[in-house]
């Protein structure tokens, strides 16, 4: 039998009349859902978005089906995630190309949810499809033909890339390079692009070392591959002592070292004849502060606000937890999720110091260590936490400011 059909006039009165279960008795308007909700294929996944709720401060679950979800199916939706409120964004990465729509609810006090179902607020009434989603391991460079041989006082290092549009990493190690363990130990001596085939390393001369060639995207999400003969030497190559040069490549031009502090010799080392003045007298030692002075200094601090520090509390920013990640982003907010938020620091500091043993993107790597300086904080290691914190300042100047002026007066009470 067909199901009942209702002019059109009727409908509205009844939608009407459901709506009045959303109005309290105020005479407000209560909103226990999201609106505008919106769902896009993004190229890589469907990303939904949608306005927080106005009236409810809860958790938001994200569900797909096959077909347009409501009460009648709702029990066969698939739940594929949460977000908390403030985000009003997620990213969902179907593992196929079929066709989804999706519901987004509000958790309540008790923690059940607000089941309701509202076309165009808070679900959708259009399929979207993902794209078939192309891997980096795909897209890599495949190196082929690695050599390493002496030339004058370098190792040349000639090899083949099939994809010209990518960027290699150059390792050097001691020992052969056969597994991840000694990737680890091995240095990451330069980053290139995949269409030079020559390269030449000035290691240190009379040390043996094996090289390594691979597509950087590959070691950011850990999944090279070792091909001896291929992008792992089997043989070591060595200079010989007898090459004038210190064992260190040429300096960058662009760049100024640090000079080498100057040596004071005080007396001549062949006669004994004093040469300058005493150091004491150059750099003399500490001595009391004049009782005027004194009086001066506690007047000013005396009329200073006396400061009061907020409670340290772990800071997480939304851009590394939601957002759509691939490689090293992915890895790093993987960590975030179930190590820092959880507040087990000992366990965040450890997978991230793992993390950022392998060279990163600098964006990605001051990211890290502005998280690493606040697990170090949280562990007591606050001459750890204030190194990581000034290596993270370029990016994150202001968010790493708050915690050095925290750090700076535990150092003068910490061993």
């Amino acid at each position: 039998m067909k199901g009942l059909r209702f002019p059109s006039s009727v409908l509205i009165i009844l939608l009407l009349f459901c709506s009045l279960a959303l109005y309290p008795q105020a005479g407000t308007i209560f909103s226990p859902f999201p609106s505008s909700l919106r769902a896009t294929e993004t190229g890589e996944g469907i990303r939904l978005t949608w306005r927080d709720s106005p009236d409810i401060l809860g958790t938001y679950h994200i569900f797909r089906h096959s077909t347009e979800i409501g009460e009648e199916n709702f029990n066969d939706a698939e739940e594929i995630g949460t977000v908390p409120p403030g985000i009003s964004t997620f990213i969902d990465y179907p593992d196929d190309t079929r066709n989804y729509y999706y519901a987004v609810l509000i958790e309540d006090s008790a923690g059940g949810l607000f089941e309701l179902f509202i076309p165009f607020r808070n679900i959708t009434v259009y399929p979207v499809s993902a794209q078939p989603i192309t891997s980096e391991k795909e897209l890599s460079a495949n190196i082929t033909g690695l050599t390493a041989e002496v030339r004058g006082d370098g190792v040349q290092l000639r090899f083949e890339a099939d994809r010209k549009d990518r960027i290699l990493s150059i390792y050097r190690h001691t020992d052969p390079i056969a597994d991840v363990d000694d990737l680890l130990r091995a240095s990451s001596i330069d980053m290139i692009e995949s269409d030079q085939s020559v390269y030449t390393d000035y290691p240190i001369p009379g040390i043996p070392y094996y090289y390594g060639v691979f597509d950087t995207k590959l070691i950011q999400t850990g999944t090279f591959v070792f091909n001896p003969g291929r992008n792992i030497s089997v043989q070591p190559v060595k200079i010989g002592r007898e090459a004038e040069r210190t064992g260190l490549a040429a300096p960058n031009t662009s760049l100024r070292s640090p000079p080498l502090p100057k040596l004071m010799l005080q007396r001549s080392v062949i006669s004994g004849d004093q040469l300058a003045p005493s150091l004491n007298l150059i750099s003399p030692g500490s001595r009391p502060m004049a009782e005027t002075t004194r009086a001066a200094v506690d007047e000013l601090l005396a009329g200073l606000p006396r400061r009061q520090e907020k409670p340290a509390e772990a800071e997480i920013l939304p851009a590394h937890i939601h957002g759509d990640f691939s490689g090293a982003a992915y890895t790093l907010s993987l960590i975030l999720r179930e190590r820092f938020l959880t507040g087990d620091y000992e366990e965040t500091a450890s997978s991230l110091k793992e993390f950022l043993s392998i060279k990163r993107e600098e964006t990605i790597e001051r990211a890290a260590r502005f998280y690493l300086g606040q697990a170090c904080f949280f562990n007591g290691e606050y001459r750890e936490a204030l190194f990581q914190f000034l290596s993270a300042q370029q990016d994150y100047y202001a968010e790493s400011q708050v915690w050095i002026d925290r750090i700076y007066p535990r150092l003068s009470t910490s061993p």
